[in-house]
C-alpha cells in the first residue's frame, strides 16, 4: 500500500487520512510509515483523520490504538477527527482507553486542540 497521499501538512501538523476501508495490516504498515516521519520532522502534533472510515473490526480498532500509542511515545500529541457514531461506539464497548487522546469533529479543530494543549 502507498501512503504518500495519506500523509500531509497542514498548520505545523502531520495529517493522517485514514482510508474508509483499510486492513489491519496496512494501518500497522501507515503506523510504521509515520513513526519513521515523525523521526525527522518536527511537528506540532499528529491528526488521525478517520472521516472516511466506515469499517469497525476489532483488530482494526486495536490496530489504530497501537497506532496512537506508538505516536505519543514518541512525545508527540496526538488527536483523532472525524468521529462518526460507528466508531464511537466501538470504541467505547472494546474498552478502548480514550482518555489521554483530543477528540474533534474536523481536522481544523484537532490542529486548534493540538496547539493549545
Amino acid at each position: 500500500m502507498h501512503h504518500n497521499g495519506l500523509l500531509s501538512r497542514l498548520q505545523g501538523a502531520l495529517v493522517v487520512d485514514i482510508p474508509a476501508s483499510i486492513s489491519s495490516d496496512d494501518l500497522m504498515e501507515l503506523s510504521a510509515t509515520v513513526l519513521q516521519r515523525l523521526e525527522f520532522d518536527d511537528v506540532a502534533g499528529v491528526v488521525i483523520n478517520l472521516q472516511q472510515l466506515r469499517v469497525t473490526e476489532t483488530a482494526l480498532l486495536q490496530t489504530l490504538d497501537k497506532m496512537l500509542s506508538m505516536i505519543q511515545i514518541m512525545g508527540v500529541p496526538a488527536a483523532v477527527a472525524g468521529m462518526q457514531a460507528g466508531l464511537i461506539t466501538a470504541l467505547v464497548h472494546l474498552d478502548i482507553n480514550t482518555d489521554r487522546l483530543c477528540f474533534a469533529k474536523a481536522v481544523p479543530r484537532a490542529i486548534q486542540m493540538l496547539k493549545s494543549a
